[in-house]
């Protein structure tokens, strides 16, 4: 379906009408690494082939609590209800999140939670001392040890959609934390790409060691970077790979799906921080389509505000917030025919 979307900015009409988008959300450590010498192989190939942009302006803080404040409601709040006010359905992929579901987790390593209670395992004796590379690590002797043993693998802060109160009160069950499921058994991400029964919005987050940011108590190779100092000495290049390969993962697997071959469709990974480059507030993003030219290599700046009304226009619904301001411009050189 080839439409133009009719919208009240001119700059929509060159955007075509979208079935399916995906978003896989990374963490970033710097455009030249994933272009350069020392960036992981995927990417790397991705990026000759794909759509990106490196002039994707990261909000301060500041700037994403006044939006998430504003009295015209929540960005991501709003944008759920809008979809499913206008027909359209969303689901959010969440990796290592537990098989009970989202509900009062805050962090999971996919088997306990912040939820388990460990009293029974402490008081018979489940847990006895073990040894990694000669150190000895006691038992578990209390709840706060278990707790602290937990990998934060899940973590509800890159989950938006938890702290809504649409969605934690589900009254519309087709807005509500059903919505938010993991990447394996019924109804995750792998089986509906199997059966090509997917939303039209998925908002797909792998878990901590997956995704960059790595963790503290999870082994060498999901550890964190030894130096955090703005350079790319130190890093931890064995957990650069492991969401090198976890990418590679998840795009396959979304082109094999029968819902990837109708309609329009475009899958965008984007990254969340900018840790790792003299190019202050920038990250990167890419998109890739199944429709139309991709190999764009956008010079345009935006910021998360132009993909939320780049996403609404390809949708057609109106613009929220500051999506409507007119510097938030529309990604029309990335997703258009």
């Amino acid at each position: 379906m080839q439409e133009l979307v009719h919208l009240a900015l001119e700059s929509h009409r060159q955007l075509v009408r979208i079935g399916h988008v995906p978003i896989a959300s990374e963490r970033f450590q710097a455009l030249r690494e994933a272009r350069g010498r020392r960036g992981p192989d995927h990417l790397q190939r991705a990026l000759q082939r794909v759509s990106f942009t490196g002039q994707l302006h990261r909000l301060r803080a500041a700037d994403r609590v006044a939006d998430r404040l504003h009295p015209e409601g929540r960005v991501l709040d709003e944008d759920a209800d809008q979809l499913v006010e206008h027909g359209r359905s969303w689901k959010t992929y969440q990796e290592s999140l537990p098989i009970g579901g989202a509900d009062g987790v805050n962090y999971s390593d996919g088997f306990f939670s912040n939820l388990t209670n460990f009293s029974s395992f402490i008081s018979s004796g489940s847990f006895s001392s073990w040894s990694v590379q000669g150190v000895t690590i006691p038992a578990v002797a209390t709840q706060a040890d278990a707790n602290g043993d937990i990998v934060l693998l899940y973590a509800a802060k890159h989950n938006p959609f938890v702290y809504f109160r649409d969605v934690q009160e589900g009254t519309n069950p087709s807005n509500s934390l059903k919505n938010v499921v993991g990447f394996d058994g019924p109804g995750g991400l792998y089986q509906d790409l199997g059966t090509g029964d997917v939303p039209d919005f998925s908002f797909i987050a792998p878990n901590q060691c997956n995704d960059q940011h790595g963790r503290g108590n999870a082994g060498p190779f999901c550890n964190f970077d030894a130096k955090d100092d703005g350079t790319q000495a130190g890093l931890n290049e064995p957990n650069i790979l492991m969401g090198d390969v976890t990418v590679q993962r998840i795009v396959t697997s979304i082109k094999s799906s029968q819902a990837w071959k109708k309609g329009n469709n475009a899958i965008i990974v984007v990254w969340d921080e900018n840790d790792y480059t003299t190019t202050l507030n920038k990250v990167l993003l890419i998109v890739d389509t199944n429709h139309g030219a991709n190999g764009v290599q956008s010079t345009q700046p935006y910021t998360h505000f132009s993909l939320l009304k780049t996403l609404e226009a390809g949708f057609g619904l109106p613009c929220l917030n500051h999506a409507c301001d007119s510097d938030a411009n529309v990604m029309t050189d990335l997703f258009g025919k």
